[in-house]
């Protein structure tokens, strides 16, 4: 197939404030390396000067690339790294020559660049509160040109899509909806989660809720809930993980552990931070249940975590985790403390604590199918992209060229041609 012929630049994204987004990475390679050679695309990691300070947090994944790309001038750093980049460049122009499509472009455009522009999540217009005005107004600016500029836009949920043809009627770009899956690694499910459990010194029986600590997150409503627990005289114990840190409100942490401490519950909730995510998976494998407070996500990473380990899942009613539809999951109103209560006292008798083998075994295979589909669509859109883009398709003959790229042909009859048909 044509398609081992492309080669696709990966930006570096995410760091530690954002781990979402390095997860995201791992996800989208860790789902293509399921596919056979001749399946997928030559993948480059594109290293830029002002991310090689985040290289780290993305070298457990390096070994899924072809290759490791630099633009800029410092690559002798790569080099200290222990990473020998493939290739070397010192503008856009030559990087452009060499990558046929770059993607994920978060929340901004590349005007005449061969990429896809993606747009996780619109949370500025439907939560503004969360949000400092000039930030506002630079995701405002930033959706505007996308939405005026970029050819292509991929989004993670349909929940995304509507927003966007809402907000920008007028945009005449291509839009994608691309849900993503986590491909977990075949020796996470060879180790005893018991160990880690121990290593933080947590009980036997414990909710997890894996988020950073940002206000939109409802941590607080979900420590409201576990204190009428208490009250009853339910025994529960919930172990917190993620940043502590809230760039929008840099007091909010102070104000949850001032909250915790108010509602007596310190000796039932562990907040352990930010620790290494295969820790972090032994603990949900370990834990009776995974609980997903959240006012606003644009695709999960937590849900589909939890759906790849076989959890039950305890949501928020957030119109995407419904899009999710993870087998098995409660959902109860997100800003309701009553509604929380009653489904964790519903739902608790029938816990018990991780690993459930059968379950987790049931779930990968499930997941197996998920992560494939994720893979397929993703070429299907680089394929599409050269379409919409005008850029011949590598090993592409110039008379097939011709034909598929003939201007008067539909856009939407090109770009739904099958990547097996070219």
């Amino acid at each position: 197939m044509l398609i081992r012929e492309v080669r696709v630049g990966v930006p570096l994204i995410g760091g530690q404030h954002w781990l979402g987004g390095v997860t995201y990475l791992e996800s989208l390679l860790r789902a293509l390396a399921t596919l056979k050679a001749d399946e997928r695309p030559r993948l480059y990691l594109i290293v830029q000067d002002e991310t090689l300070p985040h290289l780290a947090l993305h070298e457990p994944f390096v070994e899924l690339v072809d290759g490791v790309v630099h633009w800029g001038h410092r690559e002798t750093m790569l080099a200290q790294a222990g990473i020998r980049p493939r290739h070397v460049f010192r503008t856009e122009a030559e990087l452009n020559q060499f990558i046929d499509f770059r993607f994920p472009i978060p929340c901004n455009v590349l005007p005449g660049v061969c990429s896809g522009s993606w747009i996780p999540d619109f949370q500025h217009v439907r939560l503004p509160e969360f949000f400092a005005s000039d930030e506002i107004a630079l995701r405002t600016r930033l959706f505007t040109d996308i939405a005026r500029q970029a050819r292509l836009v991929v989004l993670s949920s349909r929940d995304a899509e509507r927003d966007f043809r809402r907000i920008y009627p007028e945009s005449t770009a291509e839009l994608r909806t691309l849900p993503f899956h986590v491909s977990l690694p075949s020796r996470l499910f060879n180790e005893d989660p018991r160990r880690v459990q121990r290593k933080y010194d947590l009980p036997n029986e414990y909710l997890i809720c894996c988020n950073q600590f940002w206000k939109h997150k409802n941590h607080l409503l979900l420590f409201e809930a576990f204190a009428r627990l208490a009250e009853s005289g339910r025994i529960v114990h919930l172990v917190c993980t993620g940043s502590i840190e809230d760039y929008r409100h840099p007091d909010y942490f102070v104000e949850v552990l001032r909250r915790v401490r108010e509602l007596g519950i310190e000796r039932r909730v562990r907040i352990l931070g930010t620790i290494p995510r295969a820790d972090q998976l032994q603990l949900i494998r370990r834990a009776q249940a995974l609980i997903q407070p959240s006012l606003f996500e644009g695709w999960s990473t937590v849900v589909e975590d939890g759906r790849a380990l076989g959890k039950r899942m305890l949501l928020s009613d957030l119109p995407v985790h419904r899009e999710q539809a993870p087998e098995g999951a409660v959902f109860f109103r997100r800003d309701s403390v009553d509604d929380l209560t009653k489904e964790l006292s519903d739902l608790l008798p029938s816990l018990r604590q991780g690993p459930d083998l059968a379950e987790e075994n049931s779930a990968q295979k499930r997941n197996r199918k998920l992560i494939r589909t994720f893979a397929e669509r993703l070429c299907e859109i680089v394929i599409e992209a050269h379409f919409l883009y005008g850029r011949p398709v590598r090993g592409m003959s110039p008379r097939l060229w011709a034909i598929l790229g003939e201007p008067t042909s539909s856009a939407s009859a090109r770009c739904n041609l099958p990547v097996a048909a070219v």
